[in-house]
């Protein structure tokens, strides 16, 4: 994608993930943080979740990987900005979304601006977000 083809309302090539057992205890792996919630299903059922609930970071991770998928080598992520809603369970199906809602130009750098949302298979939006890039 070329920055000069890009305009506000442009959405991001949605990327759909369902939330594995493996793909769960790769992340805690990681990052280091094996929280038992995130893959033991007795632990999260003693803290009111109904199965092992989504290590909330993860979000972020796959909205900079759908970004980075569509910026590809034209741009870097210079901010990601999210907030949690609701959390996920193993088994959910996550779709990540964006849209351009500002592109601009500072100080001779150009930038587009996306907002974000994740949603789960119900359509429940569980992460709201921002990010800002830098094209080149």
């Amino acid at each position: 994608m070329e920055y000069e083809g890009i305009a506000v309302g442009t959405e991001i090539p949605r990327l759909v993930e369902r939330v594995t057992i493996v793909q769960t205890v790769m992340y805690c792996g990681i990052t280091w943080d094996f929280a038992r919630q995130h893959y033991d299903t007795e632990m999260a059922r003693s803290l009111g979740f109904p199965g092992p609930v989504v290590d909330p970071q993860m979000y972020g991770a796959f909205l900079a990987r759908m970004l980075m998928d569509w910026m590809t080598i034209k741009a870097m992520l210079k901010r990601l900005t999210v907030r949690y809603a609701a959390p996920a369970y193993l088994g959910d199906v996550l779709t990540y979304t964006g849209i351009v809602v500002k592109k601009y130009e500072d100080r001779g750098q150009r930038y587009i601006d996306c907002n974000l949302v994740v949603e789960n298979q119900n359509g429940e939006q569980i992460v709201k977000g921002s990010a800002v890039t830098l094209w080149w």
